[in-house]
């Protein structure tokens, strides 16, 4: 004899499931008709469709359909085609569609449905066509390009003491050793040896300045260099480069 269970169902916000009833959900249904799953409202009847205008007799046909919900008293409908564009507000009048250069832009089009997206920020509403081809404006490109100029940083980012700090341009090695000890006594002499990033900094430039067509100005503890060809740069330390790099 079949036992009758019962029990109590929180409620029914989690849809529809095709599991088999012993691995549902118990807030899940095997049918939902007219019906919609809210976690704010529960289950509640689905909203109808109502037919508020007739905006044409004929199908639109090959058409990409944008909404535009600018606020709660401004919001449209607009069809794009590949030859002209309607806005139809929600009560179904046509508005009025100024395009003064023509729709040239549309003209790649191959299929308005999958070729043509659209994106409405505040005021504005974009229409990209992704058949097209993009290209800068010959009235805005350069009359004259700019001469190529190649750039390099070389950073001293730690100053350590017993430290080799190693920089390689286009083939010219500088190489600059900081002091083992902050202090050195010898005999009744006492010296203070005191390193900054900086000073390696401006070592390392002092020993490159030989590089043929680089010049090199210091910032800080940053050297930059500049070339009209092509820079090679190589910067190494005994700590895996945690006390200098090199960027080109």
């Amino acid at each position: 004899m079949a036992n009758l269970v019962s029990y109590t169902i929180p409620n029914l916000i989690q849809g529809i499931s095709q599991q088999p009833d012993a691995q549902r959900e118990p807030s899940q249904g095997e049918v939902q008709i007219n019906a919609m799953s809210s976690l704010a409202e529960g289950l509640r009847k689905r909203e109808p469709s109502q037919v508020i205008a007739k905006v044409s007799n004929t199908s639109f046909g090959d058409v990409y359909f944008h909404q535009i919900l600018r606020d709660a008293g401004e919001k449209y409908l607009v069809v794009v085609g590949k030859t002209a564009i309607k806005v139809f507000d929600l009560d179904g009048n046509e508005k009025t569609v100024s395009a003064p250069y023509g729709y040239s832009y549309l003209s790649s089009v191959v299929s308005a449905k999958s070729d043509i997206r659209a994106a409405t920020i505040a005021d504005y509403t974009f229409i990209s066509n992704t058949k097209a081809v993009p290209a800068m404006d010959a009235s805005l490109a350069p009359a004259v390009a700019r001469p190529s100029t190649h750039e390099a940083l070389v950073w001293v980012k730690a100053a350590n003491y017993g430290q080799t700090y190693k920089v390689n341009v286009n083939g010219t090695l500088a190489t600059v050793q900081t002091a083992v000890a902050p202090v050195i006594v010898s005999g009744s002499t006492t010296t203070e040896n005191r390193i900054s990033t900086e000073d390696i900094a401006e070592s390392l430039k002092t020993a490159l300045a030989g590089v043929a067509g680089v010049t090199i100005v210091r910032k800080g503890s940053v050297l930059h260099l500049k070339s009209s060809s092509a820079i090679t740069v190589a910067a190494n330390d005994a700590r895996a480069n945690a006390d200098i790099t090199a960027i080109t």
